[in-house]
């Protein structure tokens, strides 16, 4: 998938709540030495790449699991393609936004990238485990099930949020707050971080590697700001209803075998997001999620419709 990041940044001092998080992304970097976890290797693009988001391959031919950075992209795709030929969804999108429409449609692509970010947490890497894996992830009882919704709003408001907010909409926290657990919440449930340790649940590899994504993410889809004051909080609402119901279907469509294949990791980012939007167009389309296109009508002449209704002609 390329070459080396630049090290992880972190600010120096923040709010109780995120020191947990703090602390392992200062481990993830190898800054505290040894620790009870297994410490984090180097990150680069191929360690982001090791981690599955796709494992029920429907042939037995190809990949048998899909790198969790390409579904993400490959909804992110999806979303795009449904607002490009939808004006429906376009519109709505930039009214309860309030935001220009190409505006909306930058942040509405990125936040729906977003949508499976927990993914890189322990809980949900270990599900999937076995002799043909090609990396080992010893199974933690003590992790507990996966909830990846939940982890990834955790993520965002511990760790993501301090980092790439300002990168986003500056000035929009709230606002971004509210798209993201939208977005991590198609589903259909309403997301609770109240009992999820962000620090505990990612660990320090899936930590570092769930920040180094949704930078990178952001450089490739919103690599501008976005320059604009966020709407109120009652716009706010409505908005994360209707957008939670657009990426469930961006997702559904996203993760359709049909059209996605499981891929390797080793692909440059541009390249796999370059290839994944020409999909995203077929699908959407072979999908019925296109508007229909009018047949072309063709000249009739009265004998036509005295052969359809012989009752004409009498």
């Amino acid at each position: 998938m390329g070459g080396p990041l630049a090290p992880l940044s972190a600010a120096d001092t923040m709010p109780a709540e995120g020191r947990g998080c703090e602390i392992t992304c200062r481990i993830a970097r190898g800054v505290l030495g040894e620790i009870p976890w297994r410490k984090a290797p180097e990150m680069t693009v191929d360690a982001i790449g090791s981690f599955w988001g796709k494992a029920r391959p429907d042939s037995e031919a190809g990949p048998r699991w899909h790198p969790l950075a390409w579904h993400m992209l490959d909804v992110a795709a999806s979303a795009q393609a449904i607002l490009k030929v939808r004006p429906g969804p376009r519109r709505v999108m930039t009214q309860l936004v309030g935001l220009q429409e190409a505006d909306a449609i930058r942040l509405a692509v990125l936040i729906a990238a977003l949508h499976d970010i927990g993914k890189f947490a322990a809980p949900f890497q270990q599900k999937a485990i076995g002799p043909e894996w090609p990396f080992a992830r010893p199974r933690d009882a003590q992790l507990g099930a996966s909830q990846h919704d939940r982890d990834g709003l955790a993520l965002w408001r511990h760790c993501l949020s301090r980092e790439l907010a300002n990168r986003i909409w500056p000035g929009a926290e709230r606002a971004l707050d509210r798209l993201i657990g939208a977005s991590v919440g198609h589903h259909g449930r309403a997301v609770d971080t109240s009992h999820c340790n962000a620090a505990e649940t990612f660990r320090p590899e899936g930590m570092a590697a769930a920040q180094t994504y949704a930078a990178a993410l952001v450089d490739l889809l919103l690599p501008a700001p976005i320059d604009a004051p966020p709407r109120d909080e009652q716009d706010l609402g409505a908005a994360t209803f209707w957008f939670a119901g657009f990426v469930t279907i961006a997702d559904w469509a996203g993760s359709t075998q049909a059209y996605f294949r499981y891929a390797p990791p080793d692909i440059p980012i541009e390249s796999y997001w370059r290839t994944t939007q020409d999909k995203a167009t077929t699908a959407v389309r072979a999908l019925g999620l296109a508007p229909a296109r009018p047949s072309e009508l063709k000249p009739s002449s009265a004998a036509d419709y005295t052969a359809l209704i012989p009752e004409l002609a009498a």
